[in-house]
């Protein structure tokens, strides 16, 4: 039997790189106990956005510590560093469920409703969930404009399948 080789990137639980200065690492490239879908990476994504604004915030208070003359200030200073540093938590990965299109106008879904419990549906009207779905994470009004007209289209006129490829 072949051992069992681990690829991906090691990160801590601030998906920071083990034996690396500030560098930071996420989605599929990453070795961590979340799967390796969309969702995890844009849950990482906004998760680092969000931490990276506060490491900013923390180094210009402690500048601002470092340049400050007056006692009062310095501990008002310093209370803000304690403030900013306690906003500092790992990241937490929380399911939403799953959806997905399994064609002829049919799509199943799994969701979370809460932390305990999950709801497995399917069938047309789930397709036109996941439809609203994939239209409200589209990036720009113009993807969503031209995403949305393109269905129309295929749902008046069917799709062009006498082009080869």
């Amino acid at each position: 039997m072949e051992p069992l080789k681990i690829t991906g990137l090691l990160v801590d639980e601030y998906q920071k790189l083990y034996g690396v200065e500030d560098v930071y690492a996420l989605g599929d490239c990453t070795f961590t106990k979340n799967p390796p879908t969309a969702q995890v990476a844009s849950q990482q994504g906004h998760f680092l956005a969000d931490h990276f604004n506060k490491l900013s915030k923390l180094d210009d208070l402690k500048f601002l510590a470092t340049q400050e003359k007056q006692p009062e200030q310095i501990e008002k200073l310093h209370k803000k560093i304690q403030r900013t540093e306690s906003t500092l938590l790992p990241f937490h990965y929380e399911h939403q469920g799953s959806l997905a299109y399994i064609g002829s106008e049919r799509a199943v879904a799994d969701l979370s409703l809460f932390q305990w419990s999950t709801v497995s549906v399917g069938g047309n009207l789930t397709f036109l969930f996941w439809r609203s779905a994939y239209v409200s994470m589209l990036m720009g009004f113009r993807n969503k404009v031209l995403v949305t007209t393109d269905w129309i289209k295929v749902a008046i006129f069917g799709r062009d399948c006498s082009k080869d490829n």
